[in-house]
């Protein structure tokens, strides 16, 4: 007797990738960021080391969500 077993893989759809630096206090590092057509993260992975700031460093980024639909 013959089987065939199919797996069908989650259907996912990824409309966008991103590269963003992700900083607590004066120490940031590199992320890319890959997001669902519905704007949820889907994975997120470190590009660089951590890089450390002087002390009277800011981040005057504006602070948003990584993923918008």
């Amino acid at each position: 007797m013959l089987g065939l077993f199919f797996f069908l893989p989650e259907e996912r759809s990824f409309t966008y990738s991103l590269t963003k630096a992700i900083c607590e206090g004066t120490t940031c590092r590199d992320y890319q960021i890959t997001c669902s057509e519905r704007g949820e993260l889907v994975s997120m992975a470190p590009l660089t080391g951590f890089v450390t700031f002087p002390s009277d460093w800011k981040d005057t980024r504006v602070k948003n969500e990584l993923c918008v639909p």
